[in-house]
């Protein structure tokens, strides 16, 4: 109730301490205790015979996209290089990234498209109703619907119960482990946060932070860096690709150049050696 209790007063102008009412207000308990899904479950989701299921499990769970992007997902939204834009065109709109085994599935899909008459564009839906001669399917090629949100949730529920990931209920449970929609971008965070900046993690999320919007940006290229520490661990079929992170490298380059530096020293100091060496060698014969 606090919520709609401070925009009623501030639509009327209502001024209160806001601040010190919040302090008083009790901590609403958290009943969300589901989980995110493994990576084996994430694999089983993708054997559902919907050729569709492919691309939207995997761009969800490699960028963390909330189910409700595909009311706006295009296939313009998404380079080459794996840069994503989500939610494009709204206020809400922010980029991410996905793993080249996600770009992968995309280009698979759309080029099934293509092969069975449809003309692809960057305004095209990147999720579409089926067609002949895929199973259930009732749509024309070359006629696109989008497939929105409520498909797509609809979609990954059918492969679930497919699948045997969903069973009734037992008596007295309202949840299930992991959510249909929602498991997949606990699934990035959870990955994600191992090895990256917990900041970094939230941007790509699409999470509004607060002060660090105004005085902290990153640039695409820091954001992308950050990215590829975990774009192993996010890719679930392909072989995972072994990823050098650039700080690993010039930490190993630093450390050959002072190994260099010290072999360069202890070089010297046995040359010197030698010399002090012979010059000795020279005197006793002299003196002898």
């Amino acid at each position: 109730m606090y919520k709609p209790i401070r925009l009623f007063c501030e639509e009327n102008d209502i001024n209160l301490n806001w601040k010190k009412l919040a302090r008083r207000v009790p901590k609403g308990r958290r009943a969300a205790s589901d989980r995110a899904p493994s990576v084996e479950e994430i694999k089983k989701i993708l054997t559902y015979p919907d050729r569709r299921i492919k691309p939207v499990i995997l761009l969800m769970e490699s960028c963390s996209c909330r189910i409700g992007a595909f009311d706006y997902l295009n296939y313009g939204h998404i380079s080459e290089n794996g840069k994503i834009r989500i939610y494009a065109g709204t206020s809400e709109e922010y980029f991410s990234s996905i793993t080249p085994e996600c770009y992968h599935a995309i280009q698979e899909y759309v080029d099934y498209g293509r092969s069975q008459g449809e003309k692809i564009t960057s305004n095209s839906p990147l999720i579409r109703d089926l067609f002949h001669p895929d199973h259930l399917g009732k749509g024309e090629p070359h006629l696109p619907i989008r497939l929105k949100s409520t498909g797509v949730k609809r979609l990954i529920e059918d492969a679930l119960k497919a699948t045997g990931l969903r069973t009734t209920l037992e008596k007295g449970k309202k949840r299930y482990e992991f959510q249909a929609d929602h498991g997949f971008r606990k699934f990035f965070k959870t990955v994600c946060e191992r090895k990256m900046k917990s900041l970094h993690v939230e941007m790509l999320l699409g999470h509004t932070l607060g002060l660090e919007d105004n005085y902290y940006r990153p640039d695409e290229k820091e954001l992308l860096e950050e990215y590829l520490k975990e774009v192993s661990e996010l890719t679930i079929l392909e072989p995972r690709p072994q990823v050098v992170i650039s700080q690993d490298v010039e930490s190993l380059k630093k450390r050959i150049a002072e190994l260099e530096e010290w072999k360069a020293s202890v070089s010297a100091a046995i040359d010197e050696m030698h010399q002090l060496s012979e010059k000795m060698i020279k005197r006793r014969k002299g003196s002898s």
